[in-house]
């Protein structure tokens, strides 16, 4: 939806860009040549480019910042079995993997697992496999 948005917004200013530069020509008798076309279409796309670029920096930092803090809150508690609840930001992305995060860190407050009593990852079998 965003491309289709920046597309259509690329277009209803490329097409007002044209007008606003016939109006100042004035009436001309002659064809349209293919400079007189391209020149304002790359003045718009270098008008609308970075605007599109910072809006999808931002958005996409809306996916990679809770991932990322999530990732290293899971790291804290795998390597000291202890860590903070995990925060977003507002607007930020995953929100059920913040809460079940910080749901899990509350149930083991209150039951505490010892990691060293658990099996090793590497000693289970995948599940859903099959031996043989």
């Amino acid at each position: 939806m965003r491309v289709i948005a920046y597309w259509v917004t690329c277009q209803i200013t490329f097409v007002l860009t044209m007008m606003w530069f016939s109006f100042l020509e004035g009436p001309s008798q002659e064809p349209a040549s293919l400079s007189r076309l391209v020149v304002p279409a790359l003045f718009i796309s270098s008008l609308v480019l970075p605007i599109a670029v910072l809006d999808l920096l931002v958005f996409s930092n809306r996916f990679a910042g809770p991932m990322f803090n999530f990732r290293r809150k899971l790291r804290e508690l795998v390597e000291g079995g202890t860590t903070e609840k995990v925060y977003f930001r507002a607007g930020d992305f995953y929100p059920d993997i913040r809460d079940n995060f910080n749901h899990l860190l509350e149930r083991m407050e209150t039951q505490p697992v010892e990691f060293s009593d658990q099996m090793q990852y590497e000693e289970r079998e995948p599940v859903g496999t099959s031996a043989g």
